[in-house]
């Protein structure tokens, strides 16, 4: 930096007064320098943009990236010692990566067209610890380290701190797989997408986040789960939380609807009629009713605790997984659509097995269907050739 020369305006007179009076003007600055200093979550909603902390990681080889989309201006902190780095969004580029040569200080990359988007990468190593964004019209945050999604070498870091309070713009929000515990999302009102699945977070308010129209939390450690307020939302992932709840009644405009792997022992999903897709395996569900879900496509319902299921209504059921139930008989004589049914591990004698295979839809015009029947107790006297005159491949695989 520059050497700065500062001209007394009042010529050689400098008096006592003067000098104290610079210094508190120096120690002033000084302390609101130290105040710009302050972690953003300290500012709480006072702050626009994004702040994020990573474990601790020795690994140089440790590559990840992070992608930021917006308009105007943003700001980068990288937390590291290095300069503060000031882009603006366009419209039709993206710098797509930011690298930092192990032992040199500076960062190359490259920009790609990407039309109509604009997203920031940065791939970082292991002396970055938290990283600053700061903007106000910040749209799209992503940060996973799903190994699908995830490129780089080497080892992966998760966040363990995520805060973007205070971001009204933000409409997309993927930060899923990581270590957070906690997130605040109430000022986020704008948000439409929201990922935060495989984390450790206890509880999630979205009373807030109207605009919603995907909410993916699955695999945290959520007893308890209110959309209520989203109805806008279409589909819904919340598998893999100690649920013992889940009211989706103003939710009609859902179309998908993942609440596996929890502890419901009964589920309404008698005004949600747009679902086209139904998982809600592993649970303790005795019954359900599906009548008013006329168009689903898709019904994963294994692991429970069914003894019957109508599924007259029904009629555009392609793919049924209803494994590991108590079924003594089943009926798809009305869904003339489907080309998969999964039903092994039930209580269906060769009799009911025979009956089934009657209902079943004819493939001949079609890929052949394929059922599986294992572990039932007819499986092995069953005349599976009703079946196969239809084009069902019968498998069983204690004998197939």
């Amino acid at each position: 930096m520059k050497n700065l020369k500062f001209k007394n305006p009042f010529g050689r007179i400098a008096q006592r007064g003067t000098v104290i009076a610079l210094l508190c003007v120096i120690l002033a600055g000084s302390l609101y320098s130290c105040k710009d200093e302050e972690p953003p979550e300290e500012e709480g909603k006072n702050f626009t943009g994004i702040t994020f902390t990573f474990d601790e990681n020795n690994d140089m080889s440790s590559v990840l990236t992070f992608q930021v989309a917006g308009t105007g201006f943003v700001t980068f902190d990288w937390g590291d010692g290095s300069p503060s780095d000031t882009f603006s969004f366009h419209t039709d580029t993206v710098i797509n990566a930011f690298e930092r040569v192990p032992g040199e200080d500076t960062w190359s990359g490259y920009s790609i067209d990407v039309s109509n988007n604009s997203l920031f990468s940065r791939r970082y190593y292991h002396s970055i610890r938290t990283i600053t964004i700061t903007g106000d019209n910040i749209t799209y945050f992503w940060r996973s380290t799903h190994e699908q999604l995830w490129s780089g070498g080497g080892s992966r870091r998760r966040v363990t701190h995520f805060d973007a309070r205070g971001l009204l713009s933000l409409t997309y929000l993927n930060i899923a797989f990581n270590q957070i515990s906690s997130l605040d999302a109430s000022t986020n009102v704008a948000l439409e997408f929201l990922s935060c699945g495989a984390n450790n977070i206890t509880s999630l308010d979205v009373s807030k986040n109207i605009a919603l129209t995907e909410l993916r939390c699955q695999n945290n450690h959520l007893s308890t789960l209110d959309v209520s307020n989203n109805v806008a939302l279409e589909t819904l992932v919340c598998g893999n939380n100690p649920l013992t709840k889940l009211d989706v009644s103003a939710n009609t405009a859902l179309k998908s609807l993942d609440c596996y792997d929890s502890q419901l022992t009964s589920l309404d999903v008698s005004k949600n009629t747009e679902l086209t897709h139904l998982g809600c395996s592993v649970n303790q569900l005795s019954s359900i009713d599906l009548s008013k879900n006329t168009k689903l496509v898709g019904l994963y319902i294994r692991n429970n605790q069914l003894i019957s299921i109508d599924l007259s209504k029904n009629t555009e059921l392609i793919s049924l997984d209803i494994r590991n139930n108590q079924l003594i008989n089943l009926d798809v004589s009305s869904n003339t659509r489907l080309s998969t049914l999964q039903i092994q591990n039930n209580n269906l004698s060769a009799e009911a097995l025979n009956d089934l295979f009657e209902t079943l839809p004819s493939r001949i015009d079609y890929n052949r269907g394929i059922i599986n029947i294992t572990s039932n107790p007819g499986a092995i006297d069953c005349d599976r050739t009703i079946a196969e005159k239809k084009n069902w491949e019968v498998r069983n695989q204690l004998i197939n």
